[in-house]
Formats: structure tokens, sequence, C-alpha cells
């Protein structure tokens, strides 16, 4: 129960061991370099022992802490420390760190794992929480002068296919991988029940040489000298969508400067048929491996191929031609079912794209000029005046509502025909 108080006292000893049975309390005023407690060790070992403090009777799960703060109470003091897990000389005796009040934040197991958040840390550096939040690490170099930079680096020396990658899991299974070497380049691994992170099944990959391929290990361009985008699925063909589906939007394939490519390409012996679709899945252009193109048929029997794939009388397949400025600035060519029969089925020309057939050819050969439904007793019908020349001279046959028929050349009349 006895108490000694010193002033200012240095206690300088060789090797003589001062033992003190009680409390050491040491107050007054620690400035810098002159502190309330000074240790100079001054051995040159490779470990120099300064300060031991050892609590040999602990028992499993007990802390020997070192406080530090304003006062001893809870957010007001911090501490560093050691956590005995019950078995001597193991690595699951940690260097733990905490606050008074908030235990064991940090902890360093004995084989140089750092735990945060955790005592037992899985990896060398663990970091866990069961608090309802969401962002649990950050990279951030708030330097904002040109060329700072904050990186996050993973390397593996080994230069193994997965050897550097980061994974994604739940609490049950492993989900996604992405990983990344110089001979693979970067791979990304995805799977719903994943139990090895090494064997989840590459869903995409990007070469070291740029191209990138999904659904396959082997982006091959057909050019080394462009970057190559290869999807592929040898069970149940590979899809390419586009969206753009805001009010206005646009769905855009292109290349800036370049030549853009759609198609099917033939990999070595293969050939296919490139089919372009409607947003229904309706498909509406098709190109045979032959170069033949069909439009609104999928089995073009010619280089164009025009098909309406309505059975219906009456229907039309059209080719517009002109400016748009207006519909007065454009002409058609088409095919027109018929009517209502066979009888007026065939080629036509509309000259001025508003929908009169100028010029008409039947399935049987006759032509109509004037007429969409020319006679099927002559090959020729035309409905109006006809001339014939050669730019010098012309003959002009010309037929009026009253039944009279007249020839003229060059302008002059030179017989009459009256009903």
């Amino acid at each position: 129960g006895a108490s000694n108080t010193l002033g200012n006292s240095i206690i300088t000893q060789s090797s003589t061991l001062i033992s003190v049975a009680g409390r050491l309390a040491a107050s007054n005023t620690g400035t810098a370099g002159v502190p309330v407690l000074d240790i100079i060790n001054t051995s040159t070992s490779t470990f120099n022992h300064s300060l031991e403090v050892m609590t040999p009777n602990m028992t499993t799960g007990q802390n020997n802490i070192l406080v530090i703060g304003r006062v001893g109470s809870t957010k007001n003091s911090g501490y560093i420390g050691y956590k005995y897990s019950g078995t001597a000389g193991s690595n699951a005796n940690v260097l733990t760190f905490g606050h008074w009040g908030s235990d064991n934040l940090m902890n360093l197991t004995g084989d140089g794992k750092l735990g945060i958040g955790v005592v037992a840390p899985d990896a060398k550096l663990d970091v866990r929480s069961t608090a309802n939040e969401s962002l649990l690490s950050r990279v951030w170099n708030s330097n904002s002068t040109a060329g700072s930079s904050a990186v996050l680096r993973i390397a593996s020396s080994a230069n193994d296919a997965n050897s550097a990658r980061i994974e994604f899991s739940d609490s049950e299974y492993y989900t996604a991988t992405i990983s990344g070497d110089r001979s693979q380049g970067l791979a990304f691994r995805t799977s719903a029940t994943g139990s090895n992170p090494v064997t989840l099944p590459e869903r995409m990959r990007i070469t070291p040489g740029g191209n990138v391929g999904i659904g396959t290990n082997a982006p091959v361009s057909h050019s080394s000298s462009r970057r190559t985008l290869v999807i592929a699925d040898t069970a149940n063909g590979a899809n390419v969508e586009i969206w753009g589906n805001q009010a206005g939007g646009k769905s855009i394939l292109q290349s800036v400067g370049g030549n853009t490519y759609v198609g099917n390409l033939a990999n070595g012996s293969g050939a296919g048929t490139t089919y372009i679709t409607s947003g229904a899945g309706s498909t509406y252009t098709t190109i045979l491996a032959n170069g033949s193109i069909g439009i609104g048929t999928t089995a073009p029997t010619e280089l164009l191929h025009i098909k309406n794939p309505s059975n219906s009388w009456n229907e039309y397949a059209r080719i517009r031609i002109g400016t748009e400025t207006s519909d007065n600035y454009a002409s058609e060519i088409g095919f027109h079912r018929g009517t209502s029969s066979d009888a007026d089925r065939g080629f036509f020309i509309d000259g001025g794209g508003g929908g009169t057939q100028h010029l008409k050819v039947l399935y049987t050969g006759n032509v109509g000029i004037g007429t969409a439904t020319p006679s099927s007793s002559y090959k020729l019908s035309v409905h109006g005046h006809a001339q014939v020349g050669d730019g010098g001279g012309a003959v002009a046959f010309n037929f009026n509502a009253t039944s009279n028929a007249q020839i003229k050349i060059n302008g002059t009349e030179r017989l009459r025909i009256t009903s």
C-alpha cells in the first residue's frame, strides 16, 4: 500500500534487473524530445527489445493490451495488443488493434495475414463487415495535379493462366473471376454455382493483341491489322444485340474513318448465310454464301431477289428511287400481284412515284404504256399518243376521244381514220 513519489529521475543500469512490486505510475509534462517516460536501448542486435509487456496467465480469447488515448473510456482511447487463441505458438494468436469499446478492429496473424473486421483472416488482406454498408475499400489519390494516379496492381510472377485474378463470390458459390496474363490476355468467367474459381466457364476473352472473343477463347482476326470481335456458340448459335430503345434513340454499327463489314466471313473452308432481321425478329434481308441477296425471302435464287411475303391479291413488291424531296421526285419499279386475278399480274414502272403504273409488262409478255391493264389480245397496248422518230424526223400516232386516229409526219397530218 505504500506509495513513493520521485521527481525528474534518470535510472541508468548496465545489467542489473530493477524489479518493481506493485504499480508503476509516472505523471509529468511531456514534450517533444522530453517525454514523461523515455526508454533508451543502447543494444545493437537485429531485434532490440526496449519494452516487454507480458501476461503469462492469459486464457483463450483474452487480450494483453497497451492503451493509448485521452482517458480510459469508450472511444476516448485505443489500444494495441495481443489476443491469445488458446494455443501456444499458433499463428492464430494475433497482434490486435482496437478502440476502447470497439474491440479487435484490425488483426495481424502470426503468418502475416491482416484482417480488418475479422480476427481470423483467410487471406493476406481480408476485409469484412456485418454492417449495412457498401464501400469496404477505396484507392484514391486526392492530388489533382496532372500525372497523378491511383493504381491498384494485381501481379503474379508465375504468369500462369488465372494466377493473377479477381474473384467474385457470395456466401455459397464463386460467381465470377477476371484474370490476366501475357499469354491469354484478360479472361472473364462466370457461373451461378461455381465451386472452384479456376474452373468457372470462360465467357469472354480479350487477347494480348486486342481481339475480343465471347464464347470462344481464341478470337481470330481475318486480318492481322484489324481488331476483331468474335462471338461463338457452336451449340445454339450466337447473337449480337444493339439496343437503342429511348425516344429518338438509335442503334448504330459503324466504323469511323474506315469500312464497315456485316456478314459471314469464311474461316478456312467454312461458309454461311448472313441474316438481317427486324426488331420483332423477322428476317428481312438474307445474303447467301454465293453473294445472292434476298429481301423478304431467306432463299434468294438470283443476285437480287425481292419478295413480298404476302400471298394476297393487289400486293406489291417495290423499289423506290429518288431524291425524296417530295413524292414527285421519285420513281418506282416493282411487281404487282394482280388486282383480283392474274389478268393484270406483272412488272411495272411508275415514273412519278405516286402509285401510277406508267408501263406494265404482264406475266404473259404483253406490254401496256399508259395503262396498268394492257389488252390480252395485243402484245403492245398504248393509251395516249405515240411518236416514233430518230431526232431528225418523227411519225406520230394519235388517237382521241372522238375515235379519230391520225398519223402525222413531222407534225403534218398525212392520214386520218375515223370510226
